[in-house]
């Protein structure tokens, strides 16, 4: 039975299960099958010639049969929803799975963050920084919204020299960094005089 209710497509368990007028019978998603006939017009199992013209529901006992399978939460492994019908499941994860996809709401951010990170994501996308600030801590401290930052920096006063230095410090640190260690009496010989 678990075989017969997974499309060949997605390789999920089906939802809303269309078919095409060919010899093989097998029913796939419609929204799967809708998209490989675009691209493809044949059937994606037995190659015979096919259109979107010639898909049809399958019968309504079937689709019930599918849609009452139990499946998981599609957001996320992690995700601790109970195995559950078609309708619960997708409930569940465009409405309250903490693992779902969201835009963030900020004007010019439209980043995709889980909606478990939204709040957090939200609060620190709304301040931005100066250009002028570089980290961790150097140049411009200044942070606000994206218009206070952009009348921000017509009039910010730190000069362009200073942050030369901070970025060509800040390379040399970078560098010193990743030097391999010296052992410890290396060091205490070039302490010495």
């Amino acid at each position: 039975m678990r075989a017969s209710v997974i499309c060949a497509i997605c390789q999920e368990v089906m939802h809303d299960p269309y078919r095409t007028d060919c010899c093989c019978g097998k029913s796939f998603c419609k929204t799967c099958l809708e998209r490989w006939l675009k691209k493809n017009p044949s059937c994606p199992l037995c190659k015979s010639a096919a259109t979107v013209n010639s898909m049809t529901a399958c019968c309504r006992q079937w689709k019930e049969a599918v849609d009452s399978v139990k499946r998981a939460c599609p957001n996320s492994a992690e995700c601790r929803f109970r195995m559950a019908p078609f309708a619960a499941t997708t409930t569940h994860a465009v409405k309250e799975c903490s693992f779902r996809l969201e835009a963030c709401s900020n004007e010019g951010c439209g980043q995709m963050i889980l909606h478990k990170n939204k709040k957090e994501h939200v609060r620190l996308c709304k301040l931005k920084r100066c250009r002028n600030y570089r980290p961790p801590r150097y140049g411009c401290q200044q942070m606000g919204t994206q218009k206070e930052i952009e009348q921000h920096e017509l009039k910010c006063q730190v000069p362009q020299e200073i942050l030369k230095q901070i970025d060509e410090l800040l390379k040399k640190k970078g560098k010193r960094c990743r030097s391999p260690a010296k052992s410890q009496p290396q060091q205490q010989a070039q302490r010495r005089p």
